[in-house]
């Protein structure tokens, strides 16, 4: 059997290099991995050299992923490990994650508190509408009833619905197709029907009553 020389270490960009073993292209590995396995023009390397070398790099890409990803924004599990599919393997990225999780960079019930705030209390969506969006950003439905529960309190639905119609529809409400494009927008805000209806009858009442 040959032997597995490495050939040639030539620069690729900042702190990556073209790795050649027996005259043939290998893998462009970070300076990182060069040092850790001592990798230089003329070693010798065994099959089960080449494969730790393959592991450890892939492995510090998907953490090196991660940390770029999260300093963007905050992510959940689900989120970030399907980012990291696209680079590397499911038991890397897999891993990687957990890491991420272990340290505490990810935390699923954190950043779905976080986003509830946001879609409930700051954008003013129903209650259904935040559920969607949650389970897209890939909190679970278990955690989602957790976080929606702890605003139940905390957010008045009608409030939230008259504050809206005053912003955004006041001028329709007396008017019948402005009335059903006030239903038909907050019905895509999650808000359900009778909840709506309450409050436009209520607005509407209090309007005639001052005619």
């Amino acid at each position: 059997m040959d032997k597995k020389i490495i050939s040639k270490i030539e620069k690729y960009k900042k702190l990556y290099y073209n790795i050649f073993i027996n005259n043939e292209y290998f893998a462009t590995l970070h300076s990182e991995v060069l040092d850790k396995f001592s990798l230089k023009e003329g070693n010798i390397l065994e099959d089960i050299d080449l494969e730790d070398i393959k592991i450890y790099a892939e492995e510090r890409k998907a953490r090196e992923r991660c940390l770029y990803l999260i300093s963007y924004r905050d992510h959940s599990w689900k989120e970030l490990y399907e980012k990291l599919l696209k680079s590397v393997s499911e038991e890397v990225a897999r891993k990687s994650v957990e890491k991420m999780e272990n340290i505490g960079l990810i935390d699923d019930m954190k950043y779905g508190m976080a986003l509830a705030k946001k879609y409930l209390v700051v954008k003013k969506w129903g209650f259904k509408k935040a559920e969607y969006e949650l389970s897209l950003k890939g909190i679970s439905k278990e955690n989602i009833e957790i976080i929606l529960e702890e605003y139940q309190q905390e957010v008045n639905i009608l409030d939230n619905i008259k504050f809206i119609i005053e912003k955004k529809h006041q001028k329709n409400l007396l008017d019948y197709k402005g009335n059903q494009k006030i239903i038909t927008s907050l019905l895509r805000m999650g808000y359900n029907y009778s909840n709506i209806k309450i409050v436009i009858d209520q607005m509407i009442e209090d309007i005639n009553n001052k005619i």
